[in-house]
């Protein structure tokens, strides 16, 4: 079995937050499916998607792409609620987030 830690990353961090994988899709501009193949490995994410990635989840890139950090381990996160914001540079209007404690 291949190893696949950034999808893992992804896809923990999505459901910590309790997004589907639309809204994250929705979110950082791309379909659903390609933001599926970024979780299953199958398509690896370009540099500007990990940045809008990393700020989404409030995690760093390297934390997202170092293999060597378990998927769980991340510094204290969530530093800020991602259910309450949206990040600046998408441009969806009206998106309703739902806040987790």
């Amino acid at each position: 079995m291949e190893c696949n830690m950034l999808g893992d990353k992804l896809r923990w961090l999505r459901q910590y937050a309790g997004y589907p994988q639309w809204r994250v899709a929705e979110i950082i501009g791309k379909d659903r499916s390609t933001y599926a193949y970024y979780e299953t490995g199958r398509v690896s994410p370009s540099y500007p998607t990990l940045l809008k990635l990393s700020e989404l989840f409030d995690v760093s890139c390297d934390y997202l792409i170092d293999d060597r950090i378990p998927v769980k381990e991340f510094p204290a996160w969530p530093r800020k609620s991602i259910a309450t914001r949206i990040p600046p540079w998408t441009n969806l209007q009206n998106i309703s987030y739902r806040a987790y404690g």
